[in-house]
């Protein structure tokens, strides 16, 4: 088949929207990003910046579904809900604790790890030759555990790792304070996979990788789509200020508000926000970063990342709806526990953070074409992985659009399952 040139509208300029812009620049294409708000303003802005090779983790699995009814009423816990929302959240809700089954969780994680096997070598492509390789660091992905009752849930991510071929370390108290030496000595446990990567600056990242687009001729509009009419051949966008452009065809990579764009041509798909917060807390003046990789703290379900600016604490997962006002509460009583663990971090919080993450019952993303309209793609749905998947997801689009065969089983991902 020959290769025919298309103009595509990128709707989306995270790192999934960019990273398929740019990969489609580079085949030939003619493309424009169309974002309501500009580069890296969403999810991707505040993220942990980890690229988990070969992950095969889906949220919902038994050590989740079992634990849920604790985690509600912990006011340290991983998981809150704003209770007036509930009634939207809930078939959401349901669903995902389906997919926590033992099959279902098999499933989705052979899915993800289908995807996540690619991360890293894509990422190199990404960043090869460029100034970019100076963001990225091998340095690995780290779990730690203090106790036996949070061990479980280590023990089903080495059975997981087991089973998808992940590389994996598991490292005792005296070679966790080995690896990280100012973490407090109270981890009974710690697993490593060490084929992991770290970017100390993901905004920094997905600049550069915008900038890049716009010099290979890129285009990018800010503008707020509120709805779109297709035809056999074009694409009508309509935006709220009463304009209308009419396009060839477009990638919905619109995060958390995709499903909202995807409504106006009478399909829907099982999309919810988790919204996540973040603190940036300096780093300390003499010492510089404490940790020396990003490490997930598995009590209580967060990530601690020393980027480049200063430590990031991660919090974890709040479910309301995508436009909500944030709550920093659980943030804020995170901190004190990470000092706890990590004693000479400072409390100086420079700046607080919340994203919206755009995550399935089932965590695997969605990536093909919808069906019945050949005009439109989707690529959304990356839930945490976003930035670990955005060279594939990205690879796997501009194949797509070449008409190139991807190399991967694209059914899990499809709109409509």
């Amino acid at each position: 088949m020959t290769f025919q040139p298309k103009d595509i509208t990128v709707i989306g300029a995270g790192y999934i929207g960019i990273v398929s812009a740019l990969k489609l620049i580079k085949d030939g294409h003619k493309v424009t990003i169309i974002d309501r708000v500009g580069p890296g303003n969403g999810a991707s802005h505040g993220n942990a910046g980890v690229l988990v090779q070969n992950n095969a983790e889906p949220i919902s699995g038994p050590s989740t579904i079992s634990q849920l009814p604790k985690w509600l009423f912990d006011p340290h816990g991983p998981l809150t809900i704003r209770w007036k929302h509930l009634p939207r959240l809930a078939p959401w809700l349901g669903r995902m604790i389906l997919e926590g089954l033992p099959h279902n969780y098999q499933r989705n994680a052979t899915a993800l790890q289908q995807l996540t096997q690619h991360a890293i070598p894509e990422w190199n492509e990404l960043i090869r030759n460029t100034n970019r390789q100076s963001l990225v660091r091998p340095v690995g992905w780290l779990k730690l555990f203090s106790s036996d009752a949070s061990w479980k849930y280590g023990k089903e991510v080495v059975e997981s790792c087991k089973k998808h071929g992940t590389k994996y370390e598991i490292l005792n108290s005296d070679e966790i304070r080995q690896l990280e030496p100012h973490l407090a000595p109270v981890f009974k446990y710690g697993l490593l996979q060490p084929d992991s990567a770290f970017i100390i600056d993901p905004q920094q990242m997905l600049d550069q990788l915008f900038d890049e687009f716009l010099i290979l001729g890129g285009k990018f509009e800010k503008a707020n789509i509120q709805s779109m009419l297709p035809s056999s051949e074009k694409v009508t966008l309509f935006f709220d200020d009463s304009s209308s452009k009419i396009v060839d065809d477009i990638l919905i990579a619109a995060g958390g508000w995709s499903n909202k764009l995807l409504k106006t041509f009478g399909e829907s798909v099982h999309l919810q926000v988790e919204r996540g917060y973040h603190a940036m807390v300096k780093h300390h003046s003499e010492k510089g970063p404490l940790i020396s990789r990003p490490t997930m703290f598995c009590d209580h379900t967060f990530v601690i990342a020393p980027m480049d600016k200063g430590m990031r604490v991660t919090c974890q997962v709040e479910l309301a709806e995508i436009d909500s006002e944030p709550d920093y509460t659980r943030l804020r009583r995170l901190l004190p526990i990470a000092k706890k663990y990590i004693p000479d971090l400072t409390m100086d919080v420079e700046s607080e953070w919340m994203g919206a993450r755009p995550s399935q019952p089932d965590s695997v993303p969605t990536i093909g074409w919808l069906p019945n309209h050949p005009k439109v793609m989707l690529a959304f749905g990356h839930q945490h992985l976003g930035v670990t998947m955005a060279g594939i997801t990205g690879r796997v689009v501009s194949d797509l659009y070449a008409g190139r065969d991807p190399s991967i089983d694209l059914t899990p991902y499809r709109a409509i399952r």
